[in-house]
């Protein structure tokens, strides 16, 4: 969990030096709500495409399972599956 200050970090200059870039030296600055809003949108989507990656996984994993391997088809209709 170290890693957070630094990424925080990361996510401040980013922020400070794109709103900057954008409207004028010294606005982020005058506008620290702006930052905030900058912070949070980049948070936003780290989470987001970190819960995408581990959705994915799962997906795939599901699509793996087979969960009546164990059963086999009857030819009595009214009980089309059992144990195998």
């Amino acid at each position: 969990m170290f890693q957070a200050g630094s990424t925080i970090g990361q996510y401040l200059c980013q922020a400070i030096r794109s709103i900057d870039d954008r409207l004028g030296e010294g606005y982020a600055e005058d506008h620290p709500e702006l930052i905030v809003e900058c912070i949070r949108s980049q948070t936003m989507d780290f989470n987001m495409t970190a819960l995408s990656a581990v959705l994915y996984e799962i997906s795939d994993a599901l699509k793996n399972l087979r969960p009546y391997d164990h059963l086999q088809c009857d030819d009595n209709p009214e009980r089309s599956w059992v144990e195998a």
